[in-house]
């Protein structure tokens, strides 16, 4: 299997353009109720055209799947008290951020697949992980402990993403329910995208107009054209 997933991007319009890339969503399973994923980009830069200046994209992404968390909280509170200042909201200068590589479940009974993590919070932390025979096919777990929700979140945690440069950032995730398991499953499947986010910035997951980069079936590396028209084609070299 290959260490790591790489999309090519080729810029065949006259113009210079922004592009992003984002994982294809993540599904979850929890035993309360969760909002819809959020989803960040994974990284962004400009693309001169490629008739003229020969230059091209590459976003390089480990295939390890990773366990993430970000919090903002920095004790834990009082009993009955909440935390409800905007200031709160997440991806401040104060958030902490735990990672921990995970194995996915590859089948009922599996008993050798690291696929559970166990989540802590003052401070963030997640466990090395272990396995948990029965878990359910496709999905790693996150054992999450009991804590006091705060009407602006505080506490995020789902799939993170490696690229070739060294950084970890969360990709899909969702704020989580307490005192629960939080069962997450992940597809090497990115999509390529006009626009400028940078990495680590939430975005609107839409994959409308974007090009589907599938590494499912032991393809390592994509070919991307942009074309004068404003479409994306896609193909497989490796």
């Amino acid at each position: 299997m290959t260490n790591q997933y790489t999309i090519l991007l080729r810029n065949l319009s006259a113009a210079t353009q922004p592009f992003y890339v984002f994982q294809k969503q993540a599904v979850f399973l929890d035993p309360g109720a969760i909002t819809t994923p959020l989803t960040n980009s994974l990284g962004s830069r400009s693309l001169a055209p490629y008739g003229s200046s020969g230059a091209q994209l590459n976003f390089s992404f480990d295939s390890q799947v990773y366990a993430g968390a970000i919090s903002t909280m920095t004790s834990a509170p009082t009993t009955g008290e909440t935390s409800t200042s905007p200031s709160d909201a997440l991806f401040s200068s104060t958030q902490s951020e735990a990672y921990q590589p995970i194995t996915l479940s590859q089948f009922p009974g599996d008993s050798m697949s690291r696929n559970q993590t166990t989540l802590g919070l003052y401070p963030l932390s997640l466990s090395v992980p272990v396995n948990v025979p029965g878990e359910n096919a496709g999905y790693f777990s996150v054992q999450v402990p009991a804590f006091t929700p705060s009407a602006v979140p505080q506490l995020y945690c789902g799939n993170a993403c490696l690229d070739s440069s060294g950084i970890v950032t969360l990709s899909s995730y969702v704020d989580p329910t307490p005192n629960t398991f939080l069962y997450c499953s992940v597809q090497p499947v990115y999509y390529v995208k006009v626009g400028n986010y940078s990495v680590g910035t939430r975005i609107l997951y839409d994959t409308k107009t974007a090009a589907a980069c599938s590494f499912l079936n032991g393809v390592s590396t994509i070919l991307v054209t942009y074309n004068p028209d404003g479409t994306f084609c896609t193909q497989p070299t490796a």
